[in-house]
């Protein structure tokens, strides 16, 4: 009998444990919520898209991350701005972020890591995947409460469509083409 209660409640702690160790996730969407994970723009050589990561369901007072962002090889960071944080590295080659005050994770609150301008020139795709992906050498996604205390998190992938708007051509453009 004492073996068996000994089993539950391991099972018990261990059931209990698992949401606190288990940091969240990390993901680029397309709102400051965290909560479109499918951006649909135009595209032309002058559009930049806002995109923004952002750490969901950490349930803790986040002091940190740690990640690498891998993007489709047509989408290009042009610049990330780290609001009130110190950054070490780029998005694309691992980078450890360091709030300069703790941001609230906790009771469903998504926390801004960073905000993403991305490009993709004249290039049509669809579905068009951006990972964020274990930091290269802290050895996965990573956010740290303020006491600096690390958890993994869990790193989402998101998707981007790019569509050409349609250029107002008129009925005597498209004869001229046939002169």
């Amino acid at each position: 009998m004492r073996t068996w209660k000994s089993i539950l409640m391991a099972v018990a702690l261990v059931a209990l444990a698992s949401p606190a160790m288990a940091g969240g996730s990390i993901g680029v969407y397309f709102d400051e919520a965290g909560t479109q994970m499918v951006g649909v723009f135009e595209g032309g050589m002058t559009q930049y898209h806002t995109a923004y990561v952002v750490a969901v369901g950490t349930e803790m007072w986040m002091g940190g991350a740690a990640f690498r962002v891998t993007l489709d090889p047509r989408i290009f960071i042009m610049s990330a701005d780290y609001p009130d944080a110190i950054k070490l590295g780029e998005p694309a080659d691992g980078v450890a972020v360091g709030f300069t005050d703790c941001r609230n994770g906790v009771e469903g609150n998504s926390v801004l890591v960073c905000v993403l301008q991305l490009w993709t020139g004249n290039e049509l795709m669809t579905n068009a995947q951006i990972h964020v992906v274990d930091h290269p050498t802290e050895g996965g996604v990573l956010v740290s409460d303020c006491a600096g205390h690390l958890s993994a998190a869990t790193g989402i992938t998101t998707f981007l469509t790019v569509t050409v708007g349609d250029e107002p051509t008129s009925w005597g453009q498209v004869k001229g083409l046939y002169r």
